[in-house]
């Protein structure tokens, strides 16, 4: 979704058609208006002097164009997905936010899929508004809830919480890794809030997801020296580790099966370069007759080290010894 501004000439036409005396006022609308996405609510213009009356005039003469109770987009009725998420919560009230599937879209971590929007409100009681979908939490903190691009909207770890009671795992999992991939995710907040807020609905689907994300190794050397051990405990050979192959080192090897393993923690991988250094290495592991693996902090930790054992297991039975 793309940020939209104010038409500039609607905007001089709401101060002009108001007046000299009321031009900056209007001016002042205006400009509120551009910073959430073509939309105001009864309060904030009282806030910025305007009268009931004079709203009354302005929407009669179509400079305000009602949207929900109480909320208004200035200067034409055309607004955009997040003019309309922006209206729903003004509509909503103070102690309200754009929640679960719509806060997932606000954020990028999912695509869009439903005209409706959905508000989550730090309350028992909010009046209903047309295609507005209200989820009730008297536990909503204020901390677990902020302004971002114009739109008071749950937190990313928030969002998460809240999309895991409303979303399949497989969809929760592409959420979580689309935060990791924008540089949102931040597993603090996300325990925290976990602990916080035990019963949730959705925090037992979160909690699922996140299994493997507790704990990440320090440094990458701490990576390197839990997998020699964790071969021998799944009752395979221990790896070479570091070992020179075609001119590159490697992080784990079995030259008698030909099977080379790079321990790939996205923190020590991330990057377009290093990404690019990666691929190429893969590539000539291959082309030199090694079957070459990879696997992340979480894939080696996963079901006590048994995505390993299932999937560099069969690689060690059917390899043969490469040369170095």
């Amino acid at each position: 979704m793309s940020s939209s501004q104010v038409s500039p000439h609607a905007l001089l036409a709401v101060a002009d058609a108001a007046g000299r005396h009321a031009a900056d006022g209007w001016r002042e609308i205006a400009a509120l208006a551009a910073a959430q996405h073509g939309v105001v609510s009864r309060a904030q213009l009282r806030m910025l002097g305007l009268t009931d009356r004079q709203i009354t005039r302005a929407l009669r003469i179509g400079h305000l164009h009602p949207l929900h109770r109480g909320v208004f987009a200035v200067g034409h009725g055309r607004v955009t997905w997040e003019g309309r998420a922006a209206a729903a919560v003004l509509a909503c009230g103070p102690r309200a936010a754009l929640g679960h599937r719509s806060a997932g879209v606000h954020w990028n971590l999912r695509p869009w899929s439903s005209p409706a929007i959905e508000v989550v409100v730090a309350g028992s009681s909010v009046a209903t508004h047309r295609g507005v979908v209200v989820h009730r939490h008297a536990g909503l903190r204020p901390d677990e809830v902020e302004l971002h691009d114009g739109i008071r909207v749950t937190t990313v770890a928030r969002t998460l919480l809240d999309l895991g009671a409303v979303l399949a795992p497989s969809a929760l999992r592409n959420a979580v890794a689309q935060a990791e991939l924008l540089d949102l995710f931040d597993l603090g907040p996300v325990l925290e809030l976990l602990a916080r807020h035990p019963r949730h609905r959705g925090a037992r689907a979160l909690r699922e997801i996140l299994r493997s994300w507790d704990a990440p190794p320090r440094t990458r050397s701490e990576q390197e020296e839990e997998f020699p051990d964790l071969c021998v405990r799944l009752g395979l050979p221990r790896p070479v580790m570091n070992a020179t192959i075609l001119g590159m080192e490697i992080d784990g090897s079995f030259p008698d099966h030909g099977v080379a393993v790079e321990l790939d923690s996205w923190r020590f991988h991330r990057g377009i370069v290093r990404w690019e250094d990666d691929h190429e290495k893969r590539a000539r592991l291959v082309a030199g007759g090694w079957v070459a693996l990879a696997y992340t902090y979480r894939q080696q930790r996963e079901r006590g080290g048994h995505f390993v054992l299932e999937t560099l297991g069969p690689a060690l039975a059917r390899g043969t010894r490469v040369a170095a």
